[in-house]
């Protein structure tokens, strides 16, 4: 899914501790659980499989989906992260975890 994709949903927004980087960040994106709705999934899954680019594989429970707020951002701080070269590391997208939640 691209980024044109994702900004025809509605955007979800929030700010938390970034733990790995070890600041507050303000990402902005959709929120993965409106992209399981939107395709009907969401009663029929009990976890995703999210793959990186550089072929990273990790499973997500629907739990945790639920418990945390997952997005798939596009923009960290007000700056689109594709082409920007202080967030060539992340990608184009990323998985934002709102950790502040709970």
């Amino acid at each position: 899914m691209d980024i044109q994709t994702l900004k025809a949903f509605p955007k979800t927004s929030f700010e938390a501790y970034e733990p790995w980087g070890k600041k507050r960040e303000h990402y902005t994106g959709v929120s993965i659980i409106d992209l399981l709705n939107y395709l009907d999934i969401i009663n029929s899954v009990s976890h995703i499989q999210v793959i990186a680019a550089n072929d990273y594989k990790i499973p997500i429970k629907l739990q945790d989906l639920k418990q945390f707020e997952y997005i798939l951002a596009y923009m960290i701080d007000g700056v689109i992260l594709k082409g920007k070269k202080e967030f060539t590391k992340k990608g184009s997208i990323i998985i934002a975890i709102n950790f502040d939640k709970n």
